[in-house]
């Protein structure tokens, strides 16, 4: 009987010491090593391709990280921007520091030496960017993409009409009968420089990584080297489906993309009108041109320039059926 009562004794004397010790830590003020940061959101970049939505999104994505207190950086610029640490976004389009490789290397090392610690990066950009948030925040979860896709024959009708409201754009100087659609629609076929600019197979070319779109700076245009062939195709259906791209929507179908943007970002769900006035839509077209209002040739040809477009979309819209609209 002796052995039990020494065994409770001890028990008793270790849990009055292991409760003592307890008191005494929670009397100890925390060091500088005790108090560490939250740790930073997953990085994200939002690829905005030309014309599907993406500037409408792009607004609502700055809303959503102002409700986070979220700081944004514009990038290049000489004086630190003040805020929290808790997350940093930066918007690469419109700017003077559009140029990709530009844009890469000033955010790498950051203007006067300092470091730009980027948590979500939006604009222009194609698959791949992901280096530069990956480079400025090591030892923390990979970042990730994601972008809206667009039916490729209302997309490149919509770019057309981008290009007559804006112009005279650079690119009518090399297409001046490009003042109808007919016309546009034939150029982009004739096998002239216009084939190689950013008009062909955009969200393929995006995607893929490859031969990055050309944007426009200062009025200057630079000339995407490859065209999109079945082998960028499948690099970009690749993408698409891999846990890089763990979300993304269609421009006919933004409510359900949004949602899935808040729940990424950690937001609580909005429902009903609260959802629709947080979605901000800015460079829609005054008036439209139907798509079903083309000539047979004309959206033959549309068709026939946009066919790695025409199938990623198809891909794109079956994979999410396939993730039951949760992609």
């Amino acid at each position: 009987m002796r052995a039990p009562r020494c065994l409770l004794l001890l028990s008793v004397l270790l849990y009055a010491a292991l409760a003592a010790g307890a008191a005494r830590a929670d009397a100890t003020p925390l060091t500088e090593a005790d108090d560490e940061p939250p740790p930073r959101p997953q990085p994200l970049v939002f690829l905005h391709i030309p014309k599907t939505g993406g500037t409408s999104l792009a607004l609502t994505l700055q809303r959503f990280l102002g409700e986070l207190n979220c700081t944004r950086d514009a990038l290049g610029d000489d004086d630190p921007q003040p805020g929290n640490e808790t997350c940093v976004w930066a918007h690469a389009f419109p700017g003077k520091d559009h140029d990709e490789r530009l844009f890469l290397a000033r955010a790498a090392v950051g203007a006067a030496g300092r470091n730009v610690k980027l948590d979500y990066l939006m604009g222009h950009l194609h698959f791949g960017s992901c280096i530069l948030l990956n480079a400025t925040l090591p030892k923390r979860a990979p970042c990730v993409y994601t972008t809206v896709l667009r039916d490729p024959l209302a997309r490149i009708v919509s770019h057309y009409r981008w290009l007559m409201r804006a112009a005279p754009h650079v690119l009518l100087r090399r297409c001046p009968e490009c003042t109808t659609i007919d016309a546009f629609a034939a150029a982009i076929n004739n096998g002239t420089m216009i084939t190689r600019l950013y008009l062909e197979n955009t969200q393929t070319r995006v995607l893929s990584g490859d031969g990055f779109w050309a944007s426009i700076t200062n009025n200057r245009l630079r000339d995407v080297a490859l065209h999109a062939d079945s082998e960028m195709l499948e690099r970009a259906k690749a993408n698409l489906a891999s846990a890089a791209v763990p979300f993304f929507g269609l421009t006919e179908d933004m409510p359900a993309y949004v949602r899935r943007l808040r729940a990424f970002l950690g937001l609580p769900p909005a429902a009903g009108a609260e959802a629709a006035a947080r979605m901000v839509v800015a460079n829609a077209a005054p008036d439209a041109l139907s798509a079903e209002a083309l000539s047979p040739r004309t959206r033959e040809l549309l068709l026939e320039s946009q066919a790695q477009d025409v199938h990623l979309y198809e891909f794109a819209k079956r994979l999410l059926a396939a993730r039951g609209g949760a992609a």
